[in-house]
């Protein structure tokens, strides 16, 4: 809004003093405009004549926090709490996995994640196969039906995997677990390299094996295998 002087006379009467109206202007900026993280919004008032003017009182809402100023106006959004409503951050999938981290929200597909990490749940697996990363978090993988030759290969290794094999159907065949070509099977605590395979040389209902990822380097980590029942044995 802008105002501009003016200048007034009067016919014959003594001449009126010209009033000069001082020129305010709103302008708005705003912080990371187009941004997903936008946070901040400044609202500010300009006097022509020098002189900051005082804004009149202005309240915050739940959830924002009002800073006034001599010519500035800030409106910030408040951290949310347990007790206060506000923004958060993104916990993401490790996050929520971890299970320890108080001041982060999570999604859908996170919670998913979680729930799906800690409930039992049987893969059916009678063929060769890629093993996928949500299928070595917390399943039973099964051969039921299996005909032939079995190679499941298992995904590169994150922090938290664990699942556990136990067949159920007796075949004359092999069933192999190969990992990713960089990394290693610990069978009961021995491992015979990268990208070897455990396996039993035929298939026989209730043959099991438990596996659990571990840590072996800053951003390392190997599969750790624990023969339950069967003649489970390493390639060499």
């Amino acid at each position: 809004v802008s105002a501009t002087a003016q200048t007034l006379t009067a016919g014959t009467a003594a001449a009126i003093t010209a009033v000069a109206v001082p020129t305010y202007q709103w302008r708005c900026r705003v912080a990371n405009a187009g941004s997903a993280d936008l946070t901040v919004c400044e609202v500010r008032l300009f006097g022509s004549t020098g002189a900051d003017p005082v804004f009149a009182t202005i309240t915050d809402g739940e959830g924002i926090d009002i800073t006034a100023g001599a010519g500035t106006l800030t409106i910030a959004c408040k951290d949310a709490s347990e007790s206060n409503k506000g923004v958060t951050v993104y916990s993401g999938t490790i996050k929520a996995l971890a299970g320890t981290d108080t001041a982060s929200a999570m999604t859908p597909a996170d919670v998913k994640t979680v729930v799906d990490a800690r409930t039992l749940k049987e893969e059916i697996e009678p063929a060769t196969d890629n093993i996928s990363a949500d299928q070595c978090r917390g399943s039973i993988i099964n051969n039921y039906e299996q005909a032939d030759n079995v190679v499941l290969t298992l995904p590169a290794i994150a922090a938290g995997m664990h699942f556990t094999v136990i067949l159920g159907t007796t075949v004359a065949k092999y069933f192999r677990i190969a990992p990713n070509t960089s990394d290693s099977i610990y069978l009961d605590g021995v491992t015979t390299g990268d990208g070897k395979y455990v396996g039993v040389a035929s298939a026989a209902a209730g043959n099991a094996i438990q596996f659990v990822a571990f840590q072996t380097g800053a951003s390392a980590w190997d599969w750790f295998a624990a023969t339950v029942s069967g003649a489970w044995v390493a390639e060499a």
